[in-house]
């Protein structure tokens, strides 16, 4: 299907960006337009016709709800950003499906500031709740969460 092929080549786009961050900067803004293009396509592709926009909506409020980490992977995908627009700018941001939607995932993202706030303050020696014993476990559990793999 051609969904499959644009959803495939999107994904090496954006995977390419990640490892490459400085390659194709005189084209950019040229790359993001055809990634914008190619998402809009595959929506218009995947979508069915019964999928309205409030049910669309309706259905990542209940995602986002039940499965805060799920939704989580969901938010990093353009796919998603821009079917979430489009919902928006068909319902009107004040809809209330809209509006739920967006306090959903504003509580995932409030969810993940606050655990990376508590991994700062159990790592960091000057803070107050500095857990040496946590700091050395979870640093070499997941170095890759600090830069350089240093301590403090």
């Amino acid at each position: 299907m051609i969904s499959d092929v644009i959803s495939d080549a999107l994904d090496s786009i954006e995977q390419y960006q990640q490892e490459f961050p400085g390659s194709y900067t005189d084209f950019q803004e040229e790359i993001e337009q055809v990634k914008l293009a190619m998402a809009r396509l595959l929506i218009r592709l995947d979508t069915p016709p019964e999928m309205t926009a409030e049910r669309w909506a309706e259905e990542m409020t209940k995602v986002t709800e039940a499965d805060p980490a799920g939704q989580k992977d969901l938010m990093r995908s353009l796919i998603y950003h821009v079917r979430r627009e489009q919902v928006a700018e068909a319902l009107g941001r004040d809809h209330p499906m809209v509006v739920r939607l967006l306090e959903a995932e504003q509580a995932v993202m409030d969810e993940e500031s606050e655990l990376a706030e508590a991994l700062e303050a159990y790592t960091d020696p000057t803070h107050p709740e500095y857990d040496p014993e946590f700091d050395g476990r979870i640093r070499s559990l997941r170095p890759d969460w600090f830069e350089d793999g240093k301590r403090g």
